[in-house]
């Protein structure tokens, strides 16, 4: 469940506002005087009683001009003026013409008088929260909004804390047996090869060098990383409710954030050590959003922020260094690239036969086929040369190639390795004068292949996705609710692909029990200590890792009991996603370099999908790791693992996705709980957006192309039973918020100025507040194929026809041309031959499709020689792997069509400076929900206000609106975070 901070609104924002709010109710009701407007709908009241139309049209028009200009609109006062004094002379504008002009300038005040009490009533919302006690308690909050009796849970509460403080003290204070030298004879297995320990020395002296200079101060911090900190510790729903208030009071002052960083830059990291250690530091028992207990320890304001700075700044580079490392193949081996026989065996079955000149007693290799094309289409691919990346291909259909010029001797095979990366060129420490050594390679060599797609996909999303890395000023991390999403849909995806192209598929997942807690100190230091991490630094970790604890007062309400850690990091410190993300690192590369798959992990959860032959040296890799690093594991198959509320089926020939209602059910009724407990109209749609209203794509799984129809079927139904949970009968999200809007704010529900269901779906850059829903992106997905393998299907025969034409062509090869392409392919080397085809390979039988195609994940089909009559003319495609294992990961949506108005006026909102503010997007720059919603409701905005913007908004006080709705921190209103992958 997301967690929200508490509101902290400085008393200078609130003078300000309340200033706005002020001029706003002034500007209104003389608005209203100027225009005699009356009841709810804001009608026009004719002044003076004037029976004649053309004076009450030309009054009206000149009252506008000159008092309210700004009503102006596509020049439409000044022609509306020359046909007044065209009409003053000309009789033959008849009366009825002026009545309908005069209705329509009445109409654009009373549009203009509607987008001031739509402003009016985003102010009482902003109200009603700048009004509410800050220091209510629970109890009046559910007083106010909702019965929730929670006096039956205090028996329940106290059972799970003491259950919780025994768990954290038996893994805390634990003596583990940790044995320093198997942990670093671990490691140096892993790094055994030449070329893998040039990267171990790399490492270490990456490492080295960026320890010393933060310890030299030639890394300071500045006003955007204090900011950053800052607001990613908002995040941290387990950091109390009073640093969170002064941390936001913080942001909203960049004098306090200057004089933070002063502060910041002042501590010595050589010296530092928490205030008070010697008292021990103070636990207590918080909880997360998932209402989850864990055992927190408070650290001083200053020490949080310089911590997390540290710890920020430590694993960018780790994840910098590490990265590059596992660039090279010594240490991450990636794609086995096809072996020179390999490439033989290939060339004799399905290329075409070597070119042998007159008088040259070797035969040249086959000419260079045409360029792929894109995926997706018929394209053409050789081994040799290796063709270019997907950037420089062009279109299949060129001219045929041309013919090879004469060479005495065969060039040799495509190498195996690339030359080092350009770009990147650095001295190496000890190295002479002048000698440089290029450090970066090509991560993933050879043609294009689906392991190489494998690597890309998993180094961009998957790869310590905990940490964060630099990018420009700031540092970057990605959501871990979009990791688990991606994670979702590629497991599936590898299991899908398993089943189609092997018949059988196998899983597992590995689970570290408590490992935040239960990591013992030891091995967090021997692991640091490998990587290269200078000492000063490690006896830094070591007075945090080991700074004592007063388990007295706060936990058992006793005496002071001081005691010292022999394990664990605080759950969601800066220093448990370094230290954690450094030790698992080593799984990850243990788990590749013996099966070269992958383990994708969330937290302290590992999954796998792959052969059913990979699942045990997996299994293996997991418990030799844990044994080595002194931590507990736990092996089970993947469907016992729910990611989110999905169980992913992938055993034997057996892969199925199903939801687990029973922890949807749980789910629905800690929202409704958490709904109950809002005080505010904006605060039930903040809480509303985060939970229920924005698609959890992570607990649900993305509508991607492998979920198929089904599951978006299966998906939809759990919406409803949580609507059918949060929601009596013949209610929902729109009729809930209108009766608080009655209750709250007493506004008018009979005549509203705009459609009130308009009100609240449409964008809040639009004036609307903003209430999501599901049931769009539910609606936008339905395009999804009825089979999730249709791709894969769709390759497989094209596999079939690519391969019954490779073998229709060589069965229609005489024996004299079969022994041709043998002699000019080995150059009647026996040995050669037999190490290419194989001992008891008959050459004139064509093998099996089997055969063929268990290459085809290593290296993409070579092209078809050009067929010779009588065969077919027409080409056959070449089966494209990677297209099919990409369509499969990729989320189809609808293309919202607009009316020409409502573009022209999304690209005029988005085009000025003025009211929005910059705001607003142009229409492809929103999202599809933003757009459906628009759509929708782009008729009742045009006939209340004008235009899609219904209010009024620089008369709002739009910076703390914001602050209050939450618009100002990222990575809101993404699905709930409930269910998270640590427990």
């Amino acid at each position: 469940m997301t967690s929200i901070p508490p509101i902290v609104i400085p008393q200078v924002m609130r003078d300000v506002s309340e200033l706005k709010i002020a001029e706003l109710n002034r500007a209104k009701a003389l608005f209203k005087h100027r225009y005699a407007l009356q009841g709810s709908d804001n009608a026009v009241v004719t002044q003076g009683g004037d029976a004649d139309v053309f004076n009450r049209l030309n009054n009206l028009l000149e009252r506008i001009k000159e008092l309210d200009p700004y009503l102006e609109r596509d020049e439409d006062l000044p022609m509306l003026t020359r046909l007044v004094e065209q009409a003053k002379n000309d009789r033959s504008i008849s009366a009825a013409k002026l009545t309908r002009l005069e209705s329509e300038l009445k109409e654009k005040v009373e549009k203009h008088a509607n987008r001031l009490e739509v402003s009016s009533l985003h102010v009482e919302l902003l109200k009603e929260v700048l009004d509410t006690e800050r220091n209510e308690n629970d109890d009046v909050v559910e007083r106010k909004m909702g019965n929730i009796a929670l006096e039956d849970e205090f028996e329940m509460v106290e059972d799970e804390l003491e259950s919780v403080f025994e768990r954290f003290e038996k893994n805390t204070f634990a003596n583990k047996d940790v044995d320093e030298e198997r942990i670093e004879k671990y490691l140096e297995s892993l790094f055994d090869k030449e070329a893998a320990q040039d990267q171990l020395k790399e490492i270490r002296s990456a490492i080295s060098d960026y320890g010393d200079e933060v310890l030299q101060s030639c890394e300071e911090v500045d006003d955007e990383l204090v900011i950053w900190c800052i607001e990613d510790l908002l995040n941290n729903d387990l950091l109390s409710d009073e640093k969170k208030k002064a941390l936001q009071t913080y942001l909203h002052s960049p004098l306090a954030i200057k004089e933070l960083k002063s502060t910041l830059n002042m501590k010595s990291v050589r010296h530092w050590n928490f205030h008070d250690v010697e008292k021990g530091l103070p636990v207590s028992a918080r909880q997360n959003a998932e209402g989850k207990y864990n055992i927190v320890i408070d650290e001083d304001i200053i020490d949080t922020l310089f911590l997390h700075s540290l710890a920020v700044g430590w694993s960018s580079k780790l994840k910098d260094v590490l990265k590059e490392a596992v660039s090279y193949k010594g240490v991450w081996p990636g794609n086995n690239l096809l072996s020179i026989e390999e490439l033989e065996e290939r060339e004799y079955w399905l290329q075409a036969t070597r070119y042998k000149p007159y008088g040259c007693g070797a035969a040249m290799p086959p000419p260079p086929p045409p360029p792929m094309g894109p995926p997706g289409t018929p394209g053409v691919v050789n081994v040799y040369p290796t063709p270019p990346p997907h950037s420089q291909r062009r279109r299949a259909g060129g001219p045929p190639p041309p013919m090879p010029m004469p060479m005495h001797v065969p060039p040799p095979p495509a190498p195996q390795v690339y030359p080092p990366r350009p770009g990147k060129i650095t001295q190496k420490k000890k190295a002479p004068m002048g000698k440089y050594v290029r450090r970066n390679a090509l991560p993933m060599p050879g043609t294009p292949n689906l392991n190489d797609e494998r690597y890309r996909n998993y180094t961009r999303s998957f790869f310590l996705a905990r940490l964060p890395m630099q990018v420009g000023c700031a540092p970057e991390v990605v959501d871990e609710k979009k990791t688990q999403a991606l994670l979702l849909k590629t497991l599936a995806t590898e299991a899908k692909l398993r089943l189609a192209l092997d018949g059988t598929v196998g899983s597992v997942t590995a689970k570290f029990e408590a490992f935040a807690e239960a990591l013992p100190h030891q091995t967090i230091l021997t692991v640091l200590k490998f990587i290269g991490m200078p000492k000063q630094w490690l006896d830094v970790f070591t007075r945090f890792l080991k700074a004592p604890l007063n388990m007295g007062p706060v936990v058992r309400g006793t005496d002071d009991q001081i005691l010292t850690r022999t394990c664990g990091v605080p759950v969601n410190h800066g220093f448990e996603v370094f230290f954690t993300e450094a030790v698992l690192f080593f799984l990850d590369l243990a788990v590749h370099q013996k099966t070269n798959a992958y383990m994708y992990r969330l937290r302290n959860k590992c999954y796998f999908v792959g052969k059913q032959e990979q699942v045990a040296p997996v299994t293996e890799a997991a418990q030799d790791f844990a044994t080595a690093m002194g931590v507990d594991i736990t092996t089970k198959n993947l469907h016992d693992e729910p990611i989110g509320f999905v169980n992913l089926h992938a055993n034997a020939d057996v892969v199925n996705l199903t939801l687990d209602f029973t922890a949807i059910t749980a789910y629905a009724n800690l929202v409704k709980k958490q709904l109950a407990s809002c005080s505010t109209t904006i605060s039930w749609i903040r809480v509303w957006n985060n939970t229920i209203g924005t698609y959890a794509a992570h607990l649900f799984g993305p509508l991607a192309n492998v979920m198929g129809k089904s599951h978006l079927d299966t998906v939809t139904q759990a919406y409803n039973h949580m609507y059918s949970i949060i929601f009596p009968p013949l209610s929902n999200p729109t009729t809930h918020i209108t009766h608080l809007l009655t209750t709250h704010l007493k506004y008018p529900t009979t005549n509203p100025p705009i459609s009130l269901e308009a009100l609240l779906h449409l964008p809040s850059a639009y004036g609307g507040l903003g209430l999501k829903t599901p049931y769009t992106t539910l609606t936008l997905a339905h395009n999804l194929p009825p089979s999730p393998t249709s791709h894969l299907e769709s390759f497989k025969t094209q596999e079939e026809k690519y391969y019954l034409r490779a073998k229709a062509r060589f069965e229609r090869m005489t024996p004299q041309a079969q022994q041709e392409k043998l002699s000019n392919l080995f150059n009647n080397d026996t040995t050669r031959q037999t190490a290419s085809l194989g001992p008891t390979t008959d050459p004139s039988l064509f093998p099996s499709l089997s055969h063929i195609a268990r290459h085809r994940e290593r290296s993409c089909y070579p092209y078809l020689p050009y067929p010779s009559f009588p065969e077919p003319s027409t080409p056959i495609p070449i089966p494209d792997l990677i297209d099919a294992y990409t369509q499969l990961l990729c989320e189809p949506r609808d293309d919202i069509v607009a009316s020409d108005r409502v573009h022209d006026e999304v690209a005029r909102l988005a085009g000025r400076g003025g009211g929005s503010e910059g705001r607003t997007k142009r229409f492809w720059q929103l999202s599809g929900e933003e757009r459906w919603a628009i759509v929708m409701y782009a008729d009742e905005c045009f006939e209340g206000c004008g235009g899609l913007e219904v209010w009024l908004g620089e008369s709002v006080p739009r910076e703390v609106f914001g602050v209050v709705r939450g618009e100002d921190r990222e990575g809101e209103g993404e699905g709930s975070e409930y269910f998270s992958s640590e427990d």
